[in-house]
């Protein structure tokens, strides 16, 4: 009696899932096409779902801290570029979509105190890791217009390029950071002494952001379509650092809010 029970809720949960399955969003590779063409891809069409790549650069800027045992060691804003590449994962339904990235990053961030202060500090972030979640669809087309887009802005000229514009799509999103922060400080105490003290965390933190989608198809035969993102972000505060304890004084770093903006491009 037992195992007929046991059977008969499998067989129900079978059924459940197999009917869920067939009402998922159609793939890629459902999505028709001509003989010998290649499918089309989700990051153009936004129907369907599919993997995809990406290969871009961007620029932050965060507010900074770094206390020493005989002050502020450093305190202004930081800056730099990264490179960035990575792959995401989009599902929609042609006008409304959604999309999971995950891109890493090789940084150049970071600034210190001018040589000479009494208490000469430092702070730079070399690598890191982004998550980011994408809604877009047409109640975001009010958007498109607060996203700076280069050369795509009518204000600015259009460079000649073999490719063709199939239209601008605006998005939001939200992003989890996870960067590796190294921060050190120098100082001498009362009797003339060295002192100082350095240290390297991973620091995570939120942001949240717009951004808009170009896709370009390219009139050369064979060639790859690309989508260009284009998206600025605003960081959150990140936690502090701890750097150690100097002479029985607590010293440490802190990054504050920021903002990043950049350009990917998605094929």
């Amino acid at each position: 009696m037992h195992e007929s029970l046991r059977s008969t809720k499998f067989l129900l949960c079978l059924a459940g899932a197999l009917a869920l399955l067939g009402n998922w969003p159609a793939t890629a590779a459902d999505l028709p096409t001509k003989a010998g063409q290649p499918r089309p891809r989700v990051a153009l069409t936004y129907t369907g779902s599919g993997w995809y790549g990406m290969l871009g650069t961007f620029a932050e800027m965060d507010r900074a801290t770094v206390d020493g045992p005989q002050g502020v060691a450093f305190s202004g804003y930081t800056a730099g570029a990264s490179l960035a590449i990575g792959g995401g994962f989009m599902w929609g339904d042609g006008t409304t979509w959604k999309a999971i990235e995950v891109f890493g990053s090789y940084q150049n961030i970071g600034n210190g105190s001018a040589v000479g202060q009494p208490v000469q500090g430092s702070i730079s972030s070399k690598f890191g890791f982004t998550e980011r979640f994408l809604l877009g669809g047409p109640l975001l087309a009010a958007l498109q217009g607060l996203i700076p887009t280069g050369g795509i802005n009518s204000s600015l000229p259009v460079p000649s390029l073999p490719v063709g514009t199939a239209g601008s799509h605006p998005y939001i999103f939200l992003a989890a950071h996870q960067d590796d922060v190294s921060a050190s400080y120098a100082s001498v105490d009362a009797t003339g002494t060295p002192v100082g003290g350095s240290s390297k965390v991973w620091r995570i933190r939120g942001g949240a952001g717009m951004g808009v989608q170009t896709q370009f198809t390219p009139t050369t035969p064979g060639a790859i379509p690309v989508t260009m993102d284009v998206w600025a972000e605003y960081l959150f505060s990140g936690s502090g650092l701890t750097l150690g304890n100097t002479n029985g004084v607590e010293s440490g770093a802190n990054m504050g809010g920021g903002a990043r903006t950049g350009v990917l491009f998605k094929y």
